[in-house]
């Protein structure tokens, strides 16, 4: 009941903070232009950085989560640290939605923000230190990038995060880690209050400010209920909910190898962008679907919880080799033009 409520706070909070962002970037011109030559996902400029709104949202309802569940919470720390290096991605975004961050500096917080949360224990401790100190950072800024990549188009960040959130919120409440399972809540309820200004046609974008913050959010809280080998598939579970904005970005890297283009570059093949340019399908239509396919990977996550981690795995191969032979069946991996 207490991560409902916490849920609710966080939406309520989302629905009243976005139209202040929205004044504010208009206001200081903080708007993102159609690329040039045009676009049929963005054809007019628009208000970016209502990714604040999703911060002071999940940051108030996190706060108040202290008072509220000070019977139920393991540790504050874990939920500091996140919040720490959440709020760092967060001043990231704006900065680069303002002034065009150079890539290099970007990268530079999102390996600081994961190595605060690294200090603070959050990595998949179950493993050699070896093997998960670089794989819980090569996990933290992948996550943290993908779902950056994947908002390109009206509420698909922000409706993907909700989803998966809410996924993550089910997993940690019935596995014993209910500070966990409030922050998703959180995330999730933000995420939604959101949507009702960013779903098509949007009232506002998030930008970098949003889809970083929530990917590094996204990322970390699977890693802190890995703490026993048994709970590795909590991991797993983690890259199936995840699963589109990943195996998309993936698949952009494998698309620009293909056609021998600078691998982290932009670039306008993401499933959604051709899904509307190629086969003409709306933006309504791609979110929905989109949703759709995500509340199918968050049922998934959540049963594979409850399996053993090699079952976990399995069922985790078995969804990305689905999405491959999807994005092959559709050709998505053909190259569209850079993303300027």
């Amino acid at each position: 009941m207490l991560t409902i409520l916490v849920g609710a706070i966080a939406a309520l909070l989302a629905l009243g903070f976005t139209p202040v962002c929205i004044k504010i970037a208009k206001r200081y011109d903080i708007v993102v232009k159609p690329p040039p030559g045009g676009s049929k996902v963005h054809w007019q400029p628009m208000p970016t950085a209502g990714g604040l709104a999703i911060w002071a949202a999940v940051l108030v309802a996190g706060t108040m989560m202290v008072p509220l569940g000070v019977d139920v919470m393991n540790s504050v720390w874990p939920l500091a640290a996140i919040g720490a290096g959440a709020s760092a991605m967060c001043a990231a975004g704006l900065l680069d939605d303002i002034a065009r961050l150079p890539w290099g500096g970007k990268l530079a917080v999102e390996l600081a923000a994961a190595s605060t949360l690294i200090v603070a224990g959050v990595h998949l401790q179950v493993l050699p230190l070896a093997i998960c100190l670089p794989l819980a950072v090569a996990w933290i800024v992948g996550v943290t990038n993908a779902v950056n990549l994947v908002d390109g188009m009206d509420g698909l960040a922000a409706g993907i995060s909700l989803i998966a959130a809410a996924a993550f919120a089910i997993i940690a409440s019935t596995h014993g880690a209910p500070n966990m399972g409030m922050l998703s809540a959180a995330v999730c309820g933000a995420s939604g209050g959101f949507l009702v200004y960013n779903f098509y046609p949007s009232k506002t974008f998030m930008g970098d400010t949003g889809s970083l913050f929530l990917g590094f959010i996204l990322a970390a809280i699977p890693l802190t209920m890995v703490v026993t080998s048994q709970r590795l598939s909590i991991f797993f579970a983690g890259v199936i909910a995840l699963g589109i904005p990943i195996f998309d970005t993936l698949s952009c890297m494998v698309r620009r190898a293909i056609h021998r283009r600078p691998i982290l570059g932009g670039d306008l093949g993401h499933y959604y962008n051709q899904a509307i340019s190629r086969y003409d399908l709306s933006q309504r239509g791609v979110a929905l679907g989109s949703y759709a396919v995500g509340a199918v990977l968050g049922a998934l996550a959540v049963l594979s919880s409850f399996l053993s981690w090699q079952w976990a795995l399995a069922v985790a191969l078995i969804v990305y080799l689905s999405l491959a032979i999807f994005y092959l069946r559709m050709d998505f991996l053909r190259y569209q033009g850079e993303d300027y």
